[in-house]
């Protein structure tokens, strides 16, 4: 049960914990959730969404030449103004001698000439917008756009997910789809029967955006071993340690454990002075 933002996957996950779990669907869906919440916790630790996607972001003029965008590495701005003037594009490098805005994997810069404007952002509160992509393909991405279309009259698994609408829908308990097909409902967790099987609105469909990079390895990685921790504790949740005096064995009770953090640490937004946010 992929979704857009799970930054690893079920196949590889499953490979990953140790006796190896590819032979066996019993606990796909604990996995799945493990994932998708190792995944939002990660983000959380980073400081920002991982998953290539578009922002229009309200920012407060700095007086300086350049904004660092809070989401990153920036894939492509599409649109920058200030208060009610739209500044043209630069080029990447600059291409117009007039000026107009450009940018590189974290900030956006503007430079002097258009339309007599000075060269850098005039202080003022939320008088920039920018309108902008970035973050990296994750596998979860790859996933849901790999999903299959609705089909009529097929045979679905339990957790069985498809695209449809614009949307994934997955069923918990599968079944047997209808002759036509069903209206689908443009809102998450709104459910849907059709024939014998109940869908439910889990997440949108995504596209792969053009020039974005794959997700770090060490943050794919970092993801799984999470999993695999969880995995391997939930029989002991709660339970700080076993055994008595000198035999007792002390579980490690830290959200994320130390070797997750020092692999994700150089990926983590430790901002910049002055210039973010």
């Amino acid at each position: 049960m992929a979704e857009p933002r799970d930054l690893c996957d079920l196949a590889s996950t499953k490979a990953f914990i140790v006796p190896v779990l590819s032979a066996t669907t019993a606990s796909d869906a604990v996995l799945s959730a493990l994932i998708s919440g190792v995944s939002r916790s990660i983000e959380a630790y980073l400081g920002r969404e991982l998953m290539a996607q578009t922002w229009t972001e309200m920012r407060n003029g700095t007086g300086q030449n350049r904004l660092a965008l809070k989401h990153f590495p920036v894939i492509g701005v599409t649109g920058v103004t200030i208060e009610t003037s739209a500044i043209p594009a630069a080029g990447n490098p600059p291409t117009q001698s007039w000026g107009g805005y450009t940018f590189d994997d974290r900030f956006v810069y503007i430079s002097p000439g258009f339309l007599g404007s000075p060269a850098y952002f005039p202080r003022g509160a939320q008088n920039v917008q920018i309108v902008y992509s970035a973050g990296y393909i994750t596998p979860g991405m790859i996933a849901v756009a790999g999903l299959p279309a609705w089909a009529a009259s097929t045979a679905y698994a339990a957790n069985a997910q498809i695209v449809a609408a614009g949307y994934v829908f997955t069923t918990a308990a599968g079944g047997t789809s209808g002759g036509a097909e069903p209206a689908w409902p443009a809102q998450f967790g709104a459910s849907v029967t059709d024939g014998s099987v109940a869908w439910q609105c889990t997440a949108a469909a995504v596209s792969l955006f053009a020039g974005a990079q794959m997700l770090p390895d060490g943050i794919k990685v970092a993801a799984m071993q999470q999993v695999a921790l969880l995995f391997k504790n939930r029989t002991r949740v709660g339970d700080t340690g076993t055994g008595e005096g000198p035999q007792r064995v002390t579980y490690m009770n830290q959200a994320l454990h130390p070797t997750t953090c020092a692999m994700l640490s150089q990926y983590r937004d430790w901002a910049f002075p002055g210039d973010v946010y």
